[in-house]
């Protein structure tokens, strides 16, 4: 099952923000008080602007440090917030932290110019020609198993993108 939002039924993630966290993404750091590389602003607390994260433990959530035992397949994934900066990922004057912060934000209804780029970047990626998902679907096809041993930091990366690959079919 997959969320459906009417104004942009092509973005079809199959978990909520609330789950992403609850499973364990991004070494529990993604919230962490961050400076900007370009600005120099510091940012924290962001995370209090969403109800739905309340009861999510902290270490899920602020960690100062990635820490990979709380992320769900216990692999490290990712590049910097540096990195992201760099790449030109992150739109500092809409969402600071980035695609997460851009998907909990759209999940709560707020539209904002940056849609448009981050569906696509999400479609890029676990949508439904997405390569990570489709290279997992692939792999889980070529082994007739969804077995969450194969390829764990694939299945991580996918978590960020908002999409549980258990939910992944054979086909």
């Amino acid at each position: 099952m997959s969320i459906y939002f009417k104004d942009h039924p092509e973005f079809r993630p199959n978990i909520t923000p609330k789950e992403m966290f609850k499973l364990g993404i991004m070494g529990g750091s993604y919230f962490r008080k961050i400076k900007s590389p370009k600005t120099k602003k510091i940012y924290q607390n962001h995370h209090k602007h969403f109800k739905f994260l309340k009861d999510i433990p902290d270490n899920l959530i602020i960690n100062q440090e990635y820490d990979k035992s709380v992320n769900y397949y216990k692999v490290e994934v990712g590049t910097s917030y540096e990195y992201w900066m760099e790449k030109n990922w992150i739109r500092e004057d809409i969402d600071p932290y980035g695609w997460i912060e851009w998907y909990c934000n759209f999940y709560n209804g707020r539209r904002t110019e940056d849609d448009t780029r981050q569906i696509n970047r999400w479609k890029k990626s676990a949508g439904p020609k997405g390569r990570f998902k489709n290279q997992l679907q692939n792999k889980v096809n070529e082994l007739r198993s969804n077995n969450e041993k194969i390829y764990p930091r694939l299945r991580q990366t996918l978590l960020h993108w908002a999409y549980d690959s258990r939910k992944m079919k054979i086909i």
